[in-house]
């Protein structure tokens, strides 16, 4: 993907409006700032690195998202998860189950009952 090359610590991130994006990989492991990631087209938003989020950070109406992939996130000031329709509400749920420091939570994901492992490869 085009930002696999992004890594480190970033002082703020922002992925707004952009339908064109298949799948966003980045390297990041830390975001002080602000995290957007708020209506854009992309089905796979995969920070295998990432640890820290800074304050008011948001992952919201990303209408095709099935795959949130923040394998190692622990550390939030705010994390809001939501409006992502397409989104199971077992990958959320997971990722808030990790943080151990800060508030996060999520609304209007895709019911589903079960976590398809094969929407996040």
């Amino acid at each position: 993907t085009p930002f696999s090359g992004i890594g480190g610590t970033v002082t703020a991130l922002f992925f707004q409006n952009d339908y064109a994006l298949g799948s966003v990989r980045m390297n990041v492991t830390t975001v002080n700032g602000q995290f957007e990631f708020d209506s854009n087209g992309v089905v796979t938003l995969d920070l295998p690195n990432l640890t820290s989020l800074g304050n008011s950070s948001v992952v919201t109406s990303n209408f095709s998202l099935v795959c949130l992939r923040l394998p190692l996130l622990t550390k939030v000031g705010t994390l809001s998860i939501g409006g992502d329709p397409s989104l199971p509400t077992c990958q959320a749920t997971a990722i808030i189950a990790r943080i151990t420091s800060g508030q996060a939570g999520s609304y209007s994901l895709l019911d589903s009952g079960t976590c398809p492992s094969a929407a996040c490869p």
